[in-house]
């Protein structure tokens, strides 16, 4: 029972034949999953910059090839259905509602048409418009065509009138002024249900029209030829003739190409293509068949847009690439071999057995008679029996549709029960047999039979990938590294080099070079000149799965997609490489195998089997255009479509962009430089620069991308701005600097000057002062006085008094000596002075007078500083002009007092009074001396002022009893108690 069904399946799998519309392109969907605000979408439209728009159920949206995004408009138009797009002369870009408003963008903003109002009132209709048949002009005018409400006008008045108010038709295609423009019309003065075809150069055409129809579409074709469709009728109007086809149900669109085939979009039936307009022909491209198709593009780089009702849009990068997949027939997508042989194409599974593709499109169908999983390995056809040879789990052969497992006859003979050829390749003998490369070493057969077996006899026993002969009969092994069978042996070629250090998936002669190129697994390809191995570089990939040739071309099939190697030079090599990828239209880049047949590529993948006609061209030639989508400085939006000024410290800058290149396979590679920073291009695929902590200066940042075959934008976009240097840094301001340092500097000279002239002051000043303390000391009165004193101690021989005396006035005479050179001397030492002399004066005035001197306990003598000499000249002026001109002895007290700031010291005495002195004096021989100490005294006090900048006073202070009679005379001195602190001007100064 087993068995019986295994035929039954063997018998209709190998006479079912399927008649499908085999090849369809390479389509991209993008629905809500990848960004699309619906799936309901009526209208794809690319505008003058390159931007895809799309017309949907919640609005409009555009598309950069990666996301998607949707234009500020009011909430009105984000809930409406916009059903149509079109660009005005200012490229400015419109849309139309389903209820018939009107909306504009303008500034990226999306605006209400003015006389939105005025419309809905006029015609009060919900059955949306006619598509192409709405012409805006302005901001404020339009005309647009409404469905059984007819053509009006908007001005700019707000007005609205019908653009032809004498219809007497239902239809109106008006061709009059080229592109077509429909008017759907009832009213009560068109009595006839007819079709009007109006032309400016030829007379009105009438067709007679049967229902009312839903769906009116119209276009005039490059060659002149108008084409407009009422439903399921599509008419065809040439120069005297007319046309009529009628379709499987409602068109829904007419569109096209630059190819000039027509595309008719069928409701609920996909996407016609038609190489003219003979719509009873089999169209040449069938796509989406069970979809809605609302619109289709051609875009600039010759990619295809299908907007459809109900699964959002479909992108199809060429319909150059045509592909087969089980929705076409095949009974499996993962396709491991294909092959031709000539008119037909053969392609084996990963995991069925072997189909062959007829040239009309037909696929028939292959098992084995083993399992019916097997996976094929390799397909091989030999032109001279026209056989085709499958490696599977054991060796076919397919004649005349009929499968044979020869295995099983070429091994009958061998004595071991479990051999096996192990098939992986096949290669043609030059001697009428055929080598087998297999999984253990590999073999030869000949005449029915096994007649070499390297594993058996010893001489490889490795996974051999293919293997190719040459003319001498020597036998190239591509294996795990590069083997070559000559004469019997086999040895291992290039053993040292790198390069073959890897496994050789497969190698073969090429005609075209007479050379041998080898396909690796981790290298690429490797051409072996005779004397060198030479490594082709610029693969997209140098994992290498097959290759084939044709003429001067080497075409690769890689894991990344295929490559053509162009050879145009033999010696040295030279040669250009192009590559195709799914950005092209491949089904898949992961490529599995390839077959050239004449002008046509196949390619085995893994998600079905792609072909294209290497004739077409298909390189992609349109330059990106780049748009910049923002500008922030310091994390702030900016106008960047001027010239920014910015400041010195808005200089952290973010640019995002992005490029409407829409063949694309992964990111954009973009490239930008910085003019006024560097001259370098910089690489990179992320669509944002960030450039932080420019310095100031002028820039230009300019940013070119690069389309899927490398061609880079040729406007580029750019953006200029201008970071303004710091004030510290302008010229300005360091004219400015240059001033203030020459105004300091002189500023600083000028004052030095005055200091160093008020040191040379003070250096007088203080030499005066010294001069002066010393002349005070050094009153020669006194000297020659005192010293009599002491003699008349020595003549009465009072040594003890003499020597006491002597003493004291030595002690004096030094003290004098050793504070005269001082400016400052202590309150302590000052006193001790005091002491001296004035013990030696009493001395001398013989008991004359009595003295004390008091202190205020709080005042440090040694800590307080006080000008040197500044109390003695005081204290002798009160002995010599106040005591000893009275008859009787005196008193003088010196009393030294804390008073805040400042040292009060007051010198008193019991005298004759300043006034009675005087008198005295005037009559007196002393005059001279008493004048000359009164000068310097009030000089001294002067130069403390000066030199100090303190308040320094002298006071006087006459005593009186009540009769008016002079009690004495009371000095005051009051000088500062910081006095310490200022007592060095040289000192402050350096």
């Amino acid at each position: 029972m087993t068995r019986f069904l295994g035929v039954l399946l063997y018998l209709t799998f190998s006479l079912l034949s399927l008649s499908v519309e085999a090849q369809i392109p390479f389509l991209r969907q993008y629905t809500v999953s990848e960004g699309l605000p619906t799936n309901e979408v009526f209208c794809v439209y690319q505008d003058y910059k390159g931007c895809v728009w799309f017309a949907t159920a919640y609005g409009v949206c555009w598309f950069d090839g990666r996301h998607f995004f949707s234009a500020e408009n009011p909430k009105e138009f984000r809930n409406s259905s916009i059903l149509e797009i079109k660009e005005d002369h200012k490229k400015q870009l419109w849309f139309v509602s389903l209820k018939g408003n009107l909306y504009y963008q303008k500034s990226d903003r999306v605006i209400p048409f003015v006389y939105n109002s005025e419309i809905q009132d006029k015609l009060n209709t919900n059955k949306g418009h006619i598509k192409n048949s709405f012409l805006p002009f302005s901001d404020s005018s339009a005309v647009i065509s409404f469905k059984e409400r007819g053509a009006v006008i908007v001005g700019r008045n707000g007005i609205v009138s019908y653009k032809y108010p004498n219809q007497r038709n239902l239809v109106l295609v008006d061709y009059s002024k080229g592109n077509p423009f429909i008017s759907f019309h009832y009213q009560n003065s068109i009595t006839e249900s007819n079709v009007e075809v109006l032309d400016s150069k030829k007379p009105p055409l009438v067709l007679r029209l049967g229902l009312a129809p839903t769906h009116l579409y119209a276009i005039r074709l490059k060659n002149g030829n108008k084409v407009f469709s009422l439903d399921r009728i599509v008419y065809v109007v040439g120069d005297g003739w007319v046309k009529k086809y009628e379709m499987e149900n409602a068109v829904t669109g007419i569109y096209e190409d630059r190819d000039s085939h027509i595309w008719l979009s069928v409701n609920g039936h996909g996407a016609y293509c038609y190489s003219k307009e003979n719509f009873t022909e089999k169209p040449l491209l069938r796509i989406l068949e069970k979809e809605v198709v609302t619109s289709i593009l051609q875009d600039r780089e010759n990619s295809f847009w299908f907007s459809t009702l109900n699964s959002g849009v479909f992108f199809a990068p060429s319909l150059s690439f045509l592909n087969y997949t089980t929705k076409s027939g095949l009974l499996s997508d993962k396709i491991t071999k294909v092959t031709s042989t000539g008119d037909d194409v053969w392609v084996g599974y990963a995991d069925g057995f072997v189909s062959k593709i007829s040239e009309n499109g037909s696929i028939k169908h292959f098992a084995s008679k083993g399992s019916n999983s097997v996976s094929v390995k390799d397909l091989c056809f030999f032109k001279d029996d026209n056989t085709v040879w499958v490696c599977s789990d054991i060796l076919y052969l397919i004649k005349n549709s009929n499968v044979n497992p020869v295995e099983k006859r070429l091994v009958a003979g061998n004595k071991n029960p479990n051999y096996a050829l192990l098939p992986r390749a096949l290669e043609k003998s030059r001697d009428g047999g055929v080598w087998i490369a297999s999984n253990r070493g590999f073999k030869k057969v000949k005449d029915g039979k096994v007649v070499y077996d390297s594993h058996e006899t010893g001489d490889f026993s490795g996974v051999v990938y293919s293997l190719d002969e040459e003319n001498n009969g020597d036998l190239w092994i591509a294996s795990n590294a590069l083997f070559l069978y000559s004469k019997g042996k086999v040895r291992q070629i290039a053993e040292k080099n790198p390069l073959l250090n890897t496994s050789i998936i497969k190698g073969k002669i090429n005609e075209f070079d007479n050379r041998f190129w080898f396909g690796t697994k981790s290298n690429g390809v490797i051409v072996f000149t005779g004397k060198k191995f030479v490594q082709i570089k610029g693969l997209q990939s140098n994992n290498v799965s097959s290759f084939d040739f044709r003429k001067n071309q080497v075409w690769v099939g890689t894991n990344c997609g295929v490559d053509c190697i162009t050879i145009d030079q033999v010696e040295p090599i030279r040669y250009r490489i192009k590559h195709y990828n799914t950005s092209h239209g491949l089904i898949s880049d992961d490529v599995k195998d390839i077959c050239i047949s004449g002008d046509r590529v196949f390619l085995a993948t893994f998600s079905g089997l792609s072909c294209f006609d290497i004739s077409k061209d298909v390189d992609n030639k349109v330059a990106p255009a780049v748009r910049i989508s923002s500008m922030r400085v310091n994390d702030k939006d900016m106008n960047f479509h001027r010239l920014l000024m910015l400041n010195h410290d808005q200089n952290f800058i973010d640019i995002s962009f992005n490029a409407f290149t829409y063949k694309r396979k992964g990111d954009v590679r973009y490239r930008y430089k910085v003019e006024g920073l560097s001259d370098k291009w910089f690489y990179t695929t992320e669509e944002t620069i960030r450039l932080y902590k420019l310095p100031p200066g002028d820039y230009r940042l300019t940013i070119a991308a690069e389309n899927n075959d490398r061609v880079w934008s040729n406007n580029p976009a750019s953006v200029r701005f201008s970071i303004a240097k710091p004030f510290w840094s302008t010229y300005w301001f360091n004219g400015l600097c240059l001033i203030v340092i020459a105004l300091i500097a002189f500023a600083i000279f000028r004052t030095r000057l005055r200091i160093v002239q008020k040191i040379s002051m003070h250096e007088q000043k203080e030499n005066l002062w010294k001069n002066q303390s010393l002349s005070l000391q050094m009153n020669p009165h006194f000297i020659f006085n005192t010293l009599n004193s002491i003699q008349l101690y020595i003549l009465k021989c009072d040594v003890d008094s003499s020597l006491h005396y002597l003493s004291k006035f030595s002690s004096l005479m030094r003290k004098t000596l050793e504070n005269s050179s001082k400016m400052n001397i202590t309150l302590k030492e000052e006193l001790e002075s005091l002491e001296l002399y004035l013990e030696l004066e009493s001395l001398r005035c013989e008991g004359k007078f009595l003295y004390r001197i008091e202190c205020d306990p709080s005042i440090s003598l040694a800590d307080s500083y006080i000008p040197t000499l500044l109390i003695q000249p005081y204290v002798e002026n009160s002995i010599w002009h106040g005591i000893m001109p009275k008859a009787s002895s005196g008193h003088i007290l010196i009393k030294i007092q804390n008073v805040g700031a400042f040292i009060k010291c007051s010198i008193t005495d019991d005298g004759i009074g300043r006034v009675k002195s005087q008198e005295i004096q005037r009559m007196s021989l002393v005059r001279r001396h008493k004048s000359f100490a009164t000068k310097i005294t009030s000089s001294r006090i002067e130069i403390l002022k000066s030199l100090y900048s303190k308040d320094f006073s002298l006071e006087y202070v006459d005593k009186y009893d009540n009769d008016g009679n002079a009690l004495g005379t009371e000095v005051i001195l009051i000088f500062p108690r910081d006095y310490i602190t200022v007592r060095h001007v040289t000192q402050i100064v350096e």
